[in-house]
């Protein structure tokens, strides 16, 4: 065993130690009086669990903590790509294969060139940002003709283009497992598995889906316990399959890719992480060691939380390199009009103008209005940030004098028109 390697055991043995993990929570959360975490990590099937806000004390704070139900949110997307990486590993179907085909859907139909892959990491470029739930049939499966209408004629990009995070691709590779087995997703969740990892602390919450049910990418009336989200993590660290990592079209904060309905997060960590209940979830699971990590919190980010632990353990988890803000004479020679247009998707568009007095770039959505300060790699940090924390856009794809997408670190928006420019500005 090599020096380094020496230390990262030594590391882990500290993360693993209950009491150690407690201290760091305490010392994390010192003075802030609304407050509510759970943690368990895993090392090769070594477990620890330290939570913090219940009221107990630190065993049974711990205790109670690892049993507690959990919405699952969009953590709920892990299930599916699991369940699909056993029928591709089993053979049913090949990661390349058509979803028409499986869904025997027309050749002519929007799914058409969309494969298996292309749901699992988001670049199937269909927009779904207008579909709020799946349509259901009487069964409760999920009625993917209806879906598909629904679909019809919204697109951002061709398959395999870009990622583009949405809710489609887990609902139409859902729909997939149903045709294949002829029975309800739900069912075939809780066999699969639930029931197969001898969850136990399964629970339903309240949510405004319907019927209450359990739903492919968002997770419906899904909760589960830190113990069981960590049951699930260690199961899939231990069958991993290294495949390549499709890389997102722009800069984001926590994630570098998808790899086969996982999102990447550098340096050999897979995951996904959610907020539902006003409860933000982080799932993690580091393949190579057999580490797997799962934050639970109230009012504070779940990612955040998990880098103030781990970031002296495990430094990767705390590292951020943000875009660098360009200098004066770097941000006065960009050519402004080129970024210039209307942006947006089927719910919505956002508009790019340039300011007079400036002259710097402006963006205006329907519910906020703020300027635009550029940075590396066609990058601009918002200086007032927007409904749902937006901090950044950036320009995507350079063709001729435009640009054909915007970015915000999530998902793409295409372009769709461009202003016409001021009599003044036309050569």
């Amino acid at each position: 065993m090599t020096i380094s390697e020496t230390r990262v055991e030594a590391d882990l043995a500290e993360v693993l130690d209950e009491a150690a993990l407690r201290r760091r929570l305490d010392t994390a959360f010192a003075g802030v009086a609304r407050k509510r975490v759970v943690v368990a990590v895993s090392d090769a099937g070594r477990r620890s669990y330290a939570a913090i806000g219940g009221g107990g004390d630190a065993a049974d704070e711990a205790d109670e903590a690892e049993r507690q139900a959990v919405p699952t949110g969009c953590v709920t997307k892990l299930f599916v790509a699991a369940l699909i990486a056993d029928e591709i590993s089993s053979g049913t179907f090949g990661s390349d294969d058509e979803a028409a085909r499986l869904l025997d859907m027309s050749r002519g139909s929007v799914l058409t060139g969309v494969t298996i892959r292309h749901l699992l990491e988001h670049t199937h470029g269909l927009d779904d940002s207008a579909i709020t739930a799946a349509p259901a049939t009487a069964d409760g499966s999920i009625d993917a003709a209806a879906l598909l209408a629904r679909l019809d004629g919204h697109r951002l990009a061709e398959p395999g283009a870009y990622y583009s995070y949405s809710n489609v691709g887990a609902w139409l590779l859902a729909a997939v497992l149903e045709r294949v087995h002829g029975r309800p997703f739900e069912s075939l969740l809780h066999e699969r598995v639930l029931e197969a990892l001898r969850f136990r602390d399964l629970r339903s919450v309240p949510c405004s889906g319907p019927g209450n049910r359990i739903c492919a990418a968002t997770g419906g009336a899904l909760a589960l316990s830190v113990r069981d989200l960590l049951t699930f993590l260690e199961a899939r660290a231990a069958v991993w399959r290294t495949e390549s990592v499709t890389p997102l079209p722009g800069w984001s904060v926590l994630e570098k890719g998808v790899c086969l309905g996982w999102k990447y997060h550098g340096e050999g960590w897979f995951g996904h992480q959610s907020i539902a209940s006003r409860v933000s979830l982080m799932a993690r699971i580091e393949p190579r060691r057999r580490i797997a990590l799962v934050v639970a919190s109230e009012r504070h980010p779940a990612p955040v939380v998990a880098a103030k632990l781990f970031a002296r353990r495990l430094p990767e988890l705390g590292r951020l390199e943000l875009p660098k803000r360009l200098p004066p004479w770097q941000a006065a020679a960009l050519d402004l009009h080129a970024y210039r247009g209307r942006y947006g998707c089927a719910a919505e568009r956002w508009t790019v103008s340039i300011e007079d007095d400036a002259p710097s770039l402006r963006l205006s959505t329907a519910s906020f209005t703020t300027p635009l300060e550029p940075a590396e790699g066609e990058l601009f940090f918002t200086r007032i940030a927007g409904p749902g924390r937006l901090a950044f856009v950036q320009f995507v794809e350079r063709a001729a004098s435009s640009f054909r997408y915007l970015w915000d670190g999530r998902r793409l928006l295409r372009r769709w028109e461009a202003p016409a420019r001021p009599a003044a500005d036309r050569p």
